[in-house]
């Protein structure tokens, strides 16, 4: 039996099921490690931008469930605004 934690906290028993309410979660590693940057830009003392680049350093998928040797990784990209009220 083994035991996994999800995103939300809550340790629950893996199923054998290839297809569950979520999607293959077979087909996926449980884990992930990357490395994040980011640049913050301050155009005014309440009005700023943020850059922020998440690579992923593991393979997600489980390449003998896809019968395959491509490695797939995470790689986000994201433009943030922010704007102080006070």
């Amino acid at each position: 039996m083994a035991w996994t934690l999800d995103a939300y906290g809550y340790f629950g028993e893996k199923t054998e099921n290839k297809f569950s309410k979520n999607g293959y979660m077979n087909a996926f590693e449980n884990n992930d490690f990357s490395i994040l940057l980011a640049y913050e830009f301050l155009f005014s003392e309440r009005f700023k931008a943020i850059l922020r680049f998440n690579y992923g350093l593991k393979d997600i998928t489980k390449n003998n469930y896809f019968e395959n040797e491509i490695i797939n990784k995470n790689i986000n990209f994201k433009i943030l605004i922010s704007y102080n009220l006070y």
